[in-house]
């Protein structure tokens, strides 16, 4: 999953209006809407099984993409976003690459009931930070034997790709 912020020219962070029209200029390439919320397109996916979707915020839009060999996912991936960046740029949308989107506006997209259940449960205050939040998860298979020597691995190395985390100040 790649998680990506998008600002106007001004740097501030799209409306709810200009992120549908991202989502409404992919199904005009060939997009299949796959989930409404109310009146809005909540989720959208390619003819191979390739997601966008919003991820908590109006701006933050997630693709996340089908199980690839490690071969292939960084290019397919590459150029699965370069689509939607285009796309988004034609609607004056543009891809903001930080960790966190400064922003003192509450930027939650919650247009159901089991969104506002959700709300409900961890609260507003808890949730609006995770909404101004970009990252990149990935899952690789490992063999079950081998689980805990890979995640003790990734944790001894945990400083070289994580030295810079400003999402532990929330």
């Amino acid at each position: 999953e790649v998680e990506t912020p998008f600002i106007d020219l001004n740097g501030a962070p799209v409306t709810l209006e200009t992120s549908q029209s991202v989502f409404k200029g992919l199904v005009k390439t060939g997009w299949q809407i796959v989930q409404r919320k109310g009146s809005l397109i909540a989720e959208i996916k390619d003819s191979t099984g390739n997601r966008v979707l919003y991820e908590l915020g109006r701006q933050n839009i997630e693709l996340a993409t089908r199980p690839m060999a490690s071969s292939t996912i960084v290019r397919e991936c590459r150029n699965i976003l370069e689509s939607i960046y285009m796309v988004a740029e034609g609607v004056g949308a543009y891809p903001r690459f930080e960790p966190m989107l400064d922003s003192d506006e509450d930027l939650l997209v919650m247009p159901d009931e089991r969104d506002a259940t959700w709300i409900e449960l961890d609260g507003r205050e808890a949730l609006k930070p995770l909404a101004k939040i970009s990252s990149v998860q990935f899952t690789i298979e490992v063999p079950p034997h081998r689980a805990i020597e890979c995640v003790n691995n990734l944790n001894k190395n945990l400083l070289t790709f994580m030295g810079s985390y400003p999402q532990d100040r929330i």
